[in-house]
């Protein structure tokens, strides 16, 4: 997809910058062409200081740009002269007071270890009832709990006849194939 069929334009008074998100399909476009400013030429509603987002439809990456500079070409037909950049544009004062930062104690971060093996499953989280925040639901809302508390009960009664009636014909069909 095309940067100008994915962008819209919006109000001009609405912000000082925009922010877009484009979605690039990595069959057709490499990242490097993305710094290309061939690739926004056709893209005319990119304006200095406007941030992209772009996102790759395989999710193998995702960063932002700023548009640094722009220029509109009307010689032959309109076409938007954009240079793009890495967006936050880091000093490296600023790269190395972060790792410093993640430090501990002059040391490396201790490893992140991803597989568990032996790790069991987490609790499944309890259902919030309006008994346990009488504040929190609407008179509304309570009622729809209510009801649905009500059919989940009457579906578990339902389970636990059906369950001891088969359990009573398989005993009378063990019994008469017994005797």
């Amino acid at each position: 997809m095309k940067p100008h069929e994915v962008i819209q334009p919006r109000s001009k008074e609405e912000f000082a910058s925009n922010r877009y998100r484009v979605e690039i399909d990595n069959a057709r476009v490499s990242p490097a062409d993305l710094f290309n400013s061939d690739y926004w030429v056709n893209n005319t509603v990119l304006r200095k200081g406007d941030i992209i987002r772009c996102v790759a439809k395989d999710g193998s990456y995702a960063f932002d740009m700023i548009v640094t500079s722009q220029k509109l070409d009307a010689s032959k037909s309109v076409k938007n002269l954009v240079t793009v950049a890495l967006f936050p544009q880091l000093t490296d004062e600023v790269v190395m007071a972060a790792e410093v930062a993640t430090l501990v104690d002059g040391t490396a971060p201790a490893p992140v270890i991803e597989d568990r093996v032996d790790e069991t499953p987490a609790p499944k989280p309890t259902q919030v009832t309006p008994a346990d925040r009488p504040g929190q639901f609407s008179h509304a809302k309570r009622k729809e709990i209510e009801k649905r508390e009500k059919k989940l009960a009457l579906r578990a009664e339902i389970d636990a006849r059906n369950k001891a009636r088969t359990a009573e014909r398989l005993a009378a069909e063990s019994a008469s194939d017994a005797a």
